[in-house]
């Protein structure tokens, strides 16, 4: 019986990651929170390294727990799409691709009891044969099946020169409610033969996955450039800058924070209640693009000294929207729409409310609607689209010549 329950488990989360657009940094169990993918010491960086140099990955999670938990990971190669590729481990590791989690560290002095889980790639047991996109699967010693946190990243090869814009100035518009990104791309060597055809660009805005858009053929292309110019595939929502919260003590309000109360067994911070901004006036405001860091003051090593504390969010509407569904949006939330991320409507209060056990530190965060039965969730209702906004687009280029088995990730740019 036990199993066919693992079996169970292991086909509905396969079933997820393939419907869903592949595999993307989730956690899988209750008990793991804070999952993080950090390059080379900066939160800021996108997730990715260059191969065969001295950049790295590092990948943390809690657990909350009393007691500390053998967990190890395997990686697997994935294509454009984050499927598996067809390369086997063999082709795309050097070592061996089952390693324990080594670096477990407990908490210290916190109400919440947590076990802290630290990996670094590549390292003396693992490193990286091949290009492209990577996702790690972590999974309890004595259940190598039942998979509890997936962790993504990219890692890359500079073969491409990739030169990008966004403007206001769109196909569909003049500084109105959108912007569009149009790419350049110039190699020196003849690794293109055929751009037309071998070429797959994927540009993401802040990190979604859900608004993600992919591209294969040039607008025009030269014996050493590419254009991907006023093609409406390429046009985003516009957005708005993201809000923010800090609860870095449980002694003052900081950020974004109405109150803090204690009752057993965690703080409760109530933030400050939203309103929409759709029909406000746009207001500049420097976010750091849907990320979070962890953080508690006065503390030596944040990620085992930093408490949970239960965050209490709050969105004024006079009327639930019957259309789909309101969802919090950031990193934090790894940017899936779940019935974790999702706001319930308060008929007597008149608003939306969701409760998020979190981690001490600074958050950005945003109110996005998905339609019902949708896939992309919109800014619109909420937060308001605004072409003034500063978004974060990383756009990633992959080549796949004939006969080729998996996709390289040749150039890259975050602008």
């Amino acid at each position: 019986m036990l199993r066919i329950k693992t079996f169970l488990t292991l086909f509905w989360i396969f079933y997820y990651v393939s419907a869903q657009s592949g595999w993307q940094n989730a956690i899988f169990q209750p008990a793991i929170k804070s999952l993080q993918v950090i390059c080379n010491d900066n939160f800021t960086s996108p997730p990715l390294i260059l191969l065969n140099s001295d950049q790295f990955v590092s990948i943390s999670f809690d657990e909350l727990t009393n007691d500390m938990s053998w967990i190890s990971y395997r990686i697997i190669h994935c294509d454009a799409n984050w499927q598996r590729s067809h390369l086997s481990e063999l082709e795309y590791l050097n070592g061996f691709n089952q390693v324990a989690v080594e670096d477990v560290q407990p908490s210290f002095n916190t109400f919440t009891s947590y076990y802290h889980y630290h990996i670094t790639l590549p390292n003396e047991n693992i490193q990286f044969r091949k290009s492209g996109n990577y996702a790690v699967l972590f999974f309890r010693d004595d259940q190598p099946d039942d998979i509890i946190a997936s962790a993504c990243f990219s890692v890359f090869e500079r073969e491409t020169s990739v030169y990008a814009n966004v403007t206001s100035n769109t196909d569909i518009s003049l500084n109105g409610e959108y912007q569009q990104v149009e790419i350049r791309l110039q190699w020196r060597n003849p690794v293109l033969s055929n751009p037309a055809d071998e070429l797959k660009v994927v540009v993401s805005q802040n990190n979604r996955r859900d608004n993600e858009v992919i591209v294969n053929h040039p607008n025009r292309f030269s014996a050493n450039e590419a254009f991907f110019e006023h093609n409406r595939s390429l046009i985003f929502e516009a957005g708005n800058n993201f809000r923010r919260f800090e609860i870095v003590d449980h002694k003052y309000a900081g950020i974004g924070v109405e109150q803090i109360r204690y009752f057993e067994p965690f703080y409760h911070v109530l933030l400050t209640p939203s309103i929409s901004r759709a029909q406000q006036p746009y207001y500049y405001d420097r976010d750091q693009n849907g990320k979070y860091i962890i953080r508690k003051s006065d503390a030596e090593i944040n990620e085992t000294e930093a408490d949970y504390f239960m965050v209490h969010f709050c969105l004024e509407e006079e009327n639930p929207f019957i259309e789909g569904s309101i969802h919090l949006a950031g990193d934090f939330t790894y940017n899936r729409f779940t019935d974790e991320t999702k706001l319930i409507y308060n008929f007597e209060q008149r608003r939306y409310e969701a409760a998020l056990l979190l981690k001490q530190g600074h958050y950005n965060y945003q109110y996005l609607f998905l339609p019902r039965n949708g896939t992309k969730a919109s800014p619109a209702l909420m937060e308001g689209n605004f072409h003034e906004t500063e978004n974060e687009y990383l756009i990633k280029v992959y080549h796949r010549p004939p006969g080729q088995r998996y996709d390289r990730l040749i150039g890259y740019s975050l602008i």
